[in-house]
């Protein structure tokens, strides 16, 4: 367990993520994590794990000064990363967050996910951020040919 609570890092290099794509990821991570919760079934070491890489990358965006242009979903954002991280942290200290917790947490999973559906899917998914980035790692490999 020592080895799940150290800092996390991603295993993988990240693409560059804009805050609509992440506050998207949040909200699935805490619906599908209170949804095993609330139905009597434990939360994976994997899922931990995932939750851990994905709280250090959130409070990384959260800190990034240049992503201050949409305070809306930076707010949902912001309280979703530090609820999701005082879960984490009281996991990794061996007091799983019971029932009760996980439903308190469900306003703001929904008020999050009701800000999100004012955004075209693509902008949520991050799809057109990632064609952008593959398009200029495309242009960039053809020009070292």
């Amino acid at each position: 367990m020592a080895s799940l609570c150290s800092e996390f890092s991603p295993h993988q290099p990240q693409l560059p993520v804009d805050l609509p794509p992440a506050l998207n990821t949040a909200v699935i991570i805490a619906q599908v994590l209170s949804a095993r919760v609330l139905n009597g079934l434990p939360v994976r070491p994997t899922q931990w794990t995932t939750l851990g890489i994905r709280v250090t990358e959130w409070r990384g965006l959260l800190a990034d000064t240049q992503l201050c242009h949409d305070r809306p979903t930076r707010s949902h954002l912001n309280v979703l990363t530090q609820l999701m991280q005082a879960i984490l942290e009281a996991h990794c200290n061996g007091a799983d967050a019971g029932a009760d917790v996980w439903l308190e947490l469900q306003p703001m999973v929904h008020a999050a996910n009701d800000h999100l559906q004012r955004f075209p899917m693509r902008i949520r998914k991050g799809s057109s951020l990632r064609r952008h980035s593959a398009a200029v790692a495309g242009s960039t490999q053809s020009v070292d040919r």
